[in-house]
């Protein structure tokens, strides 16, 4: 019967072994004072040293001193009613970069209250942070974008006979005369000013192509995808959404 019992148990810390050792996130167990125990295969990748080397050290190699005084006050704070910490620490590669480790931290405590260890489990999303701030670019490129075709720099812009598509709040910045030339494209009742208030268009001259309506009316677009179809596509549903 004992035989039997150690063999299950034996069984049983193989099977959680492996388990633990096939997650793709960093698992590490690290005593109260913060020194690993023991740690997964995900975690010697991750540090880029072996299992056995990590042992006993209190941060992985790359890990900054910033976000290693950080995470041992917070680690501080855990108790019996309050056993999760989670947080974003960078870490700097060999090669120069920066990846990025969402880490949830436990405390251990045993039946007394007293603290036992920590298990920390680190994921990384350098990927996910990359495109979060490619998107906060691109985010902040429309707002941009608009601003150049509107109010007094679309007006600068016409006054080079560069119509915007949308017109809000460009006809304030232009006078009737310039207004009828390069939107409406009508003879120029006087000589207008380019941006730089030099001579650009003489009185009674015409813009070439007409009118900014007849000029968009052909207009051709060809079947094609930009790169960033998918994200225009899924902004102006959220416009059409709000």
């Amino acid at each position: 019967m004992r035989h039997a019992i150690e063999a299950g148990r034996q069984a049983s810390e193989a099977f959680v072994k492996a388990l633990i050792d096939d997650q793709t996130e960093a698992m590490i167990r690290s005593d109260p004072d913060s020194c690993i125990m023991s740690c997964n295969e995900s975690a010697s990748r991750f540090s880029g040293i072996s299992r056995l080397n990590l042992i006993g050290t209190r941060f992985t190699p790359g890990t900054p001193p910033e976000a290693q005084a950080r995470p041992m006050a917070e680690l501080s704070f855990l108790s019996p009613t309050s056993l999760t910490l989670r947080s974003i620490d960078p870490k700097h590669l060999p090669n120069g970069e920066t990846s990025w480790l969402e880490w949830s931290n436990r405390a251990l405590f045993d039946a007394s209250g007293r603290l036992t260890s920590h298990l920390s489990v680190a994921r990384d999303i350098t990927e996910a942070c990359h495109a979060a701030a490619t998107c906060e670019v691109l985010d902040a490129a429309y707002p941009s974008l608009n601003c150049s075709q509107e109010g007094w720099a679309g007006a600068s812009a016409a006054r080079e006979g560069c119509c915007a598509t949308f017109q809000g709040g460009i006809r304030a910045h232009l006078d009737p005369g310039e207004w009828e030339c390069w939107y409406e494209g009508l003879a120029a009742e006087r000589t207008l000013p380019d941006p730089c208030c030099q001579s650009c268009m003489s009185e009674g001259r015409r813009r070439e192509g007409g009118s900014h309506r007849e000029r968009m009316s052909r207009a051709r677009v060809w079947s094609t995808f930009m790169d960033e179809h998918t994200r225009v596509v899924r902004r102006w549903r959220e416009f059409l959404a709000a």
